[in-house]
């Protein structure tokens, strides 16, 4: 695909990726309460985006977390798993530029939010990997004890993040 209509897709469907949690859209994809106003095409490619948006944080937090169990339990060697830790970091960087690069779009405030909520939540993934990494590459016993807690700390901010991405608000209930 044309890098130029990447950005565009992710500057148009990040940006706004809050409607489908925002907006009863389950992770199915079956929408509950339309945005007003928009054509039922835009809105599911609004959904699919922001759908897409929180697949990628929860996959990458899936990702770090299994290499770490690999490397603690003995399936993997550290030589082995830092290329692929690098390869998953990578995705995780890519994802931050292109929204900073849509930090420019005209969005309404709550857009705003909600792409910074996912900046921060893509962020707090870098920080677990990057911690991963000090971790894996410490050979001092004691400095790598701090190193464990460190990489333990950016877990549990990062699940924190990733969760509060994931859980949709709960939609608006038909009157009875």
């Amino acid at each position: 695909m044309n890098r130029r209509w990447l950005t565009a897709a992710l500057c148009v469907g990040i940006g706004l990726a809050w409607l489908p949690f925002h907006s009863g859209v389950s992770a199915q994809g079956a929408r509950e309460a339309p945005r007003a106003g928009i054509n039922d095409s835009w809105n599911q490619l609004i959904a699919t985006i922001g759908v897409l948006s929180a697949g990628h944080l929860y996959q990458s937090y899936l990702n770090i977390g299994l290499l770490a169990d690999g490397v603690a339990k003995g399936g993997h060697a550290v030589d082995q798993a830092n290329p692929l830790l690098d390869s998953i970091l990578s995705v995780i960087e890519t994802y931050d530029r292109e929204l900073t690069r849509c930090s420019s779009a005209r969005l309404a405030d709550e857009d705003r939010q909600t792409m910074n909520r996912l900046k921060q939540a893509n962020l707090k993934l870098l920080a677990q990997g990057q911690a991963l990494k000090k971790y894996w590459a410490q050979e001092d016993v004691r400095l790598a004890e701090k190193q464990l807690e460190a990489y333990e700390a950016s877990r549990v901010a990062a699940w924190q993040a990733v969760r509060e991405i994931l859980t949709p608000l709960p939609a608006a209930q038909p009157k009875q």
